[in-house]
């Protein structure tokens, strides 16, 4: 057996057991919780709308004609633990599944509340639903809206 080879093997072993070491140890010295144990995170609000300001949405709906532009998704978050992570938004259209992990990632700061949003043009009349999913896959929230023909009555902005 080679050195470095022999070398490879050691320097495995020891990220091995210092993997092992950390994943049991779940408190600092000082007794208080670290981020392994911090509550995940949790989506409190997704609210569908024609557009996005700095405190929030404009033009709420839950229809929207085809073709006329942006759709947005506004998350609002909960992240007690504070971990700096990221959240997937998928957009799921009528008749179609999406893949877990394709869509807009969108960073989560360390932060205790935070608000984030991504959009989709949609073209293609029918239900449609923005899928929220954590960094692992796992859904978070979802929220169902219409896309109407383009000029259809029925996507007047609520009034």
């Amino acid at each position: 057996m080679s050195s470095k080879t022999l070398f490879g093997i050691v320097i495995a072993a020891i990220a091995l057991q210092s993997g092992r070491a950390s994943a049991q140890d779940t408190t600092t010295p000082a007794g208080t919780a670290t981020a392994a144990a911090a509550p995940a995170i949790r989506v409190t609000r997704v609210v569908m709308a024609r557009g996005v300001t700095r405190r929030g949405v404009t033009g709420e709906a839950t229809s929207f004609p085809a073709r006329s532009g942006r759709v947005y998704a506004w998350l609002e978050i909960e992240n007690p633990g504070r971990i700096e992570t990221t959240v997937v938004v998928a957009w799921q259209r009528p008749g179609r599944t999406t893949a877990p992990n394709r869509g807009a990632t969108l960073a989560v700061p360390a932060q205790r509340r935070y608000h984030t949003f991504a959009f989709v043009v949609p073209a293609e009349p029918g239900t449609w639903t923005a899928v929220v999913r954590s960094a692992d896959g796992t859904e978070l929230a979802r929220q169902t809206f219409e896309i109407t023909p383009a000029g259809s009555a029925a996507a007047a902005p609520p009034g």
